[in-house]
């Protein structure tokens, strides 16, 4: 146990004495403070060009423009173009993700639609465009929400033939207006932040980026490790002794990162109930030890480490539901992605379930590295990395 400690704090001194190592720690609160205070705050996402002909500022049309232009947000953002044709230029040249061709009588389009089935409005985006399916539902819920009433007012009409007396009335504009008719939350039940209006969109990757840089600080105590290896530092400890200490050798730097990953968290918002936060942490932090002593296995050279290393930190970035979820285009990955710690841990951040899948490696990995030692001891290879 003594041993274990003066491991401990060695390599603890080594690892603050390195300055990439140091540097990948700072890279965490850097992104942080990146996001929070850049100039993106007042940029958006998404670009949304509206065109509707001139005409009477109380015509519908006119104020589902200027209610859609107010509604902009960080996420998506909502501007006037000059005419059809700017519209569908800004669309294909992408100076807007989508564009909206109201029409000039919108009110009468849409009462008549039912009996002529002519389109109210003109929707334009490129081919195949995958991000701007929400914002129909925030134009569409724009329209809904003008004509609500009417709807509402012609369905009581209909089956009681009476109109909406003012109590009625009252009540209708009363939860129109209401905030409580939809609460965002996580699968555990705790609160979502991240749907606010307020929320800076650039920090949702953020949870994916900082499982990235932990794997990637699991994988640098590696490295260390074959360093040391190789300047025959383990020849005098027996090899009952090797394992814990060869585990420290990524416990440490993983355990730093994820102080400094889960800060971040914490201060960007994008966490759920804390106790949900670092109950998945540690298990992501178990995961990670236990994928890189069964990688070590697996690339007995440092040299192949250091080949991995950039093909398992952009793979999981493109893999993993890092910044957009690539499996709708392509299904294979969502197999790829069983192989990916980082996969693992946004699967279980927000659910019970999750977190216990995430513990399968935590005794799968350990049992298979005993047998592939196993196997390295039957055929005498590899005998100097055991």
């Amino acid at each position: 146990m003594k041993k274990i400690q003066i491991w401990f704090w060695l390599i603890l001194k080594r690892l603050i004495k390195n300055p990439i190592f140091v540097l990948t720690l700072l890279l965490i609160p850097a992104l942080v403070l990146g996001i929070r205070f850049s100039a993106g705050a007042g940029t958006s996402m998404l670009k949304v060009a509206i065109y509707v002909p001139k005409g009477d500022s109380g015509r519908m049309e006119q104020q589902l423009a200027r209610h859609l232009i107010k509604s902009s947000q960080k996420a998506v953002t909502f501007y006037m173009a000059g005419s059809e044709k700017d519209l569908r230029l800004d669309v294909a040249e992408n100076r807007a993700a989508c564009g909206y061709i109201l029409p000039k009588d919108l009110e009468t389009s849409l009462s008549e639609f039912s009996i002529s089935g002519k389109p109210a409005l003109k929707a334009v985006r490129q081919k195949d465009e995958l991000r701007t399916k929400i914002i129909d539902e925030l134009v569409f819920s724009s329209i809904y929400d003008k004509m609500s009433y009417d709807i509402l007012a012609g369905f009581i009409h209909k089956k009681t033939g009476k109109d909406l007396s003012p109590e009625h009335k009252k009540n209708f504009i009363k939860y129109q207006k209401s905030q409580i008719f939809i609460e965002y939350q996580y699968a555990d039940g705790s609160a979502n932040r991240i749907l606010q209006k307020d929320q800076n969109p650039m920090i949702l990757p953020l949870r994916g980026v900082t499982a990235v840089l932990l794997l990637l600080a699991g994988m640098t105590g590696t490295l260390f490790w074959y360093q040391d290896k190789n300047n025959k530092l383990f020849v005098r400890l027996a090899r009952r002794e090797r394992y814990p200490i060869r585990l420290l050798y990524v416990a440490v730097p993983v355990l730093l990162a994820g102080l400094f990953g889960l800060t971040a968290i914490f201060l960007t918002g994008v966490s759920s109930a804390p106790g949900s936060e670092i109950q998945t942490m540690v298990v992501y932090l178990l995961d990670i030890i236990v994928f890189c002593s069964f990688l070590r296995l697996l690339l007995p050279r440092k040299e192949w480490i250091l080949a991995a290393i950039p093909v398992f930190t952009v793979g999981s970035l493109i893999v993993s539901p890092v910044f957009t979820d690539l499996s709708l285009l392509f299904p294979f990955l969502k197999y790829a992605r069983l192989f990916t710690p980082v996969t693992w841990y946004l699967k279980g951040i927000h659910s019970a379930s999750g977190r216990l899948l995430m513990l399968v490696p935590v005794f799968i990995l350990p049992v298979l590295e005993i047998l592939l030692r196993r196997l390295y001891l039957w055929f005498h290879v590899n005998e100097d990395i055991l």
